[in-house]
């Protein structure tokens, strides 16, 4: 802001108002955490969380006020693991859910928005409700409750929460099914493997048009007259956010034999829930997928076809073989707020 005023005050940038050329400045904040934890010989926990946010702001400087608008992307870990393993159905008991919380984030946020008001002295009526059920302000707190398996009352209504939001991730392997003595004798290694995988994403978001400012982050979206339904709005329009859940592998076993031969078997399982707040529906995908596996290793493979002659220095060559089959089915639902 201080370039900006400097830059202006002495001039240095086209001030016209028939050239639009607006400055834009870009902010991307990017966070990671990883740790390993190995509670006891054999068992590895890899932990990780991210938290991702960028944010572009179009500064129209030759305009009086200087007036701003903005827009970016979202991302973070996130856990969904309790409603993970419901069936999907078309009477679904988390779609059922989400029907119910919308009107108590209803009731959350015009709560949120009247306590405001009251302690900014600011004149609101407690006869009016304020805050449309279907905006992005009830559909997304609500959608995030239902689906990750959260309760209404408590989940976070802010739409963009900062990096104390983020939910661990994790892969787990163990290898001490290899020290037993029989698998000793003829396996060179036996892992069993699994991991989870969850993100929240806001596809994109952006400044709110035709919104005045009135309190904290909250303001009429159509005019300074708050009387009627659905003036009252979050300084963010989001259009969509979706949760990408996956099981990769839910359960899975990979083996190699003291013969080069290797094999493995997994389970996989993932759930994509997509929220469309303009078209007023969530899109739901699942899916299982079987994955079976066999491999075979050749040693000195390239001294065995000759590959190295006698003029070149002889290096060691494998072969590695594999064959993987899988079976996926996968699941999609349209379900109509």
């Amino acid at each position: 802001d201080n370039y900006l005023n400097k830059a202006y005050d002495k001039e240095w940038m086209l001030q016209d108002t028939n050239v639009v050329n607006p400055i834009i400045h870009t902010v991307t904040q990017d966070f990671q955490i990883k740790t390993q934890l190995e509670p006891f010989t054999g068992l590895k926990v890899d932990l990780n969380g991210a938290w991702a946010k960028s944010k572009s702001t179009e500064i129209y400087y030759m305009f009086d006020g200087r007036p701003e608008t903005y827009g970016g992307t979202y991302t973070r870990t996130h856990m969904a693991i309790r409603t993970a393993f419901r069936s999907p159905s078309l009477n679904s008991k988390t779609f059922d859910d989400f029907l119910k919380n919308k009107k108590i984030i209803q009731s959350r946020v015009r709560k949120d928005f009247m306590s405001k008001m009251e302690d900014a002295n600011l004149p609101y009526d407690p006869g009016r409700v304020y805050v449309n059920e279907n905006s992005g302000d009830v559909l997304i707190p609500a959608f995030l409750s239902a689906y990750s398996g959260q309760s209404a009352s408590s989940v976070s209504l802010d739409l963009l929460p900062n990096v104390l939001a983020i939910l661990p991730n994790w892969k787990v392997t163990y290898d001490g099914i290899s020290r037993l003595p029989y698998i000793r004798d003829h396996f060179k290694s036996v892992n069993l493997n699994h991991a989870y995988k969850c993100t929240y994403n806001v596809n994109a978001f952006a400044s709110q048009t035709n919104w005045t400012p009135v309190v904290s982050n909250y303001g009429y979206s159509v005019c300074e007259d708050y009387s009627d339904f659905d003036v009252v709005a979050g300084e963010d329009y989001i259009g969509s956010v979706n949760i990408n859940e996956a099981f990769n592998p839910l359960f899975g076993v990979d083996a190699s034999l003291k013969n080069s031969l290797s094999f493995k078997v997994e389970f996989r399982k993932s759930r994509t829930a997509q929220l469309d707040v303009p078209g007023n529906q969530i899109v739901e995908s699942y899916s299982k997928e079987y994955v079976f596996g066999t491999g075979y290793r050749i040693d000195d493979f390239g001294m065995i076809i000759n590959l190295n002659n006698n003029k070149q220095k002889k290096v060691k060559n494998d072969l590695n073989l594999r064959l993987d089959i899988s079976f996926k089915n996968t699941d999609a639902y349209i379900r109509v707020i």
